[in-house]
């Protein structure tokens, strides 16, 4: 028994975890070698004294009332104390107190055991402040993005009847072309901004890979810095795939971010893309639609220290393996496989022979129907029509821009500057409204509620929402479910027309 006593007396005293004992009316009676170690209180310096000479007047009456209640209640209390050390340093430490009473259910003191986690919980602090930042920048970016849409809108529209003018004038327009192409380039910067740390993207469309990764390209050299060397290989024809471009960006991004992270003294990125059916050799990718498929293939290879082959199992797995602070808040090489898993791709990783890591994306390749019915688009003069569309936009210029277009082709347009003179002007017109061009954000009334009270009077309407922020998913359940369209700022009066004409005529 005394060797067992000495066993539990030297185990106490060795603890990492403080421990502390007080009598009934909170004397401290002993303190274990962990108290002086994070504290900085000599046990002398404190036996015999009430424990209150360790309050750092963080805490409020209340907090101290609420602890003797439930401890002379016979509860054991559990909390978080910060405490001030002998320097007047403060420190926090999770606590349990728990009454000792004797064989008979004597009082005969407070047993305390805590531990410090004055480390975790400023890593919290850290990680909620830095994710408060985070968000708070998510919604400048996207309030810039709202704003430059909506101006780029007003630029694209008036470049586009400019063309249109002088096509029917035969004057030269190659200027105005150019003007379109820099504008296409700076919405594209805008919808790139957005991609950090989004979850949800657009639906997928035929693209080009070897557009998407040269348009990305300027943003991933700006991310890898001067150290790392970027060399975009396109492939020797298109390689078109059905895809959400958003989420290819997200992929080589996030990709960009990790490389950046592992090569802080610098070293090379290739992002080559593959032509159709040139499927990385050795990399032990099949598919499950047959021997026939095809794909498209995006390599991203880094000079970077190796992974194991654990490690790339793992990658191909969808399980997490790293976590670098400074991108694990957006897509992790575990979100990559399950982003792929999810839209029908595949993700291969290689990382052997001193040559760095490689990481291998196929994207489904888009098959001939689906390219030629997104390209094969009719001429302007199926798009004329003489239904009632209601434009409801805060912006003026962007609704006068809509507004000329639609009427140019014999639409009848009513417009409005929020949802409740919107309804107000339907209500005053007195006839159908066969379409309503909404924008989803509007001070006052939003567009989803704006449509909601204009389909309870005008069932049959059509609804297509707009929006300068990048994402379709701002049209949200609602929308969806009514089977509403979504145009992306900036688009242009044609866009406009065949929306309209298209929702018109799948009625």
């Amino acid at each position: 028994m005394e060797e067992m006593r000495v066993t539990l007396e030297t185990a106490v005293e060795q603890a990492d975890d403080v421990i502390l004992l007080t009598d009934p009316c909170g004397v401290i009676q002993y303190v274990n070698g962990a108290f002086e170690r994070v504290s900085g209180h000599a046990r002398t310096d404190v036996l015999g004294r009430h424990v209150r000479i360790l309050k750092s007047g963080k805490h409020d009456a209340a907090f101290y009332r609420n602890l003797w209640e439930t401890l002379t209640r016979g509860q054991v209390w559990r909390g978080t104390f910060v405490n001030q050390r002998k320097d007047g340093r403060l420190y926090e430490d999770a606590t349990v107190i728990s009454p000792v009473r004797s064989d008979s259910g004597r009082l005969m003191g407070y047993l305390a055991v805590k531990h410090d986690v004055t480390t975790e919980q400023q890593t919290e602090r850290q990680r909620w402040q830095a994710q408060r930042m985070l968000e708070t920048i998510r919604r400048v970016v996207g309030g810039v993005a709202h704003d430059v849409n909506n101006a780029l809108m007003t630029i694209v529209g008036n470049i586009e009847m400019l063309e249109c003018r002088a096509v029917e004038a035969g004057e030269p327009h190659e200027e105005i072309a150019e003007m379109r192409e820099a504008c296409d380039r700076a919405a594209a910067v805008m919808r790139q901004l957005l991609v950090f740390g989004r979850r949800k993207v657009g639906r997928p469309v035929v693209v080009d890979v070897n557009q998407v990764v040269a348009g990305l390209a300027k943003m991933l050299r700006r991310l890898l810095g001067d150290d790392v060397v970027l060399t975009v290989v396109s492939s020797a024809r298109p390689a078109r795939t059905l895809f959400a471009v958003e989420q290819i960006e997200q992929i080589l991004i996030a990709l960009a971010l990790r490389a950046s992270d592992i090569m802080p003294g610098g070293g090379t990125v290739t992002i080559t893309v593959c032509d159709p059916d040139g499927a990385l050799p050795g990399s032990g990718m099949t598919s499950s639609s047959g021997p026939d498929a095809r794909w498209v293939e995006i390599r991203v290879a880094d000079s970077g220290v190796l992974l194991d082959a654990d490690a790339q199992a793992r990658v191909v797995e969808g399980s997490a393996i790293d976590g670098s602070p400074s991108w694990a808040t957006g897509l992790s090489l575990a979100g990559i496989c399950e982003m792929m898993q999810r839209s029908g791709g595949r993700v291969a990783v290689t990382s052997a022979g001193g040559q760095g890591t490689t990481f291998a994306i196929q994207l489904p390749l888009a098959m001939d129907e689906e390219h030629h019915a997104d390209t094969d688009i009719p001429g302007l003069q199926g798009l004329s029509g003489s239904e009632t569309v209601l434009v409801a936009e805060d912006e003026d210029a962007v609704r006068d821009l809509v507004r000329l277009g639609l009427s140019r082709f014999g639409y009848l347009v009513l417009d409005a500057p929020d949802g409740a003179t919107a309804l107000a002007r339907a209500a005053a017109y007195g006839g159908p409204i066969d379409v309503l061009v909404t924008d989803v954000m509007m001070p006052g009334m939003d567009g989803h509620e704006l449509a909601a009270h204009l389909l309870a009077l005008h069932p049959t309407a059509k609804v297509i929402y707009m929006s300068g922020y990048p994402d379709e998913t701002l049209v949200g359940e609602r929308g969806s479910r009514s089977g509403a369209a979504f145009l992306r700022k900036p688009f242009t009066p044609e866009v406009v027309l065949r929306t309209v004409r298209t929702v018109l005529d799948a009625r």
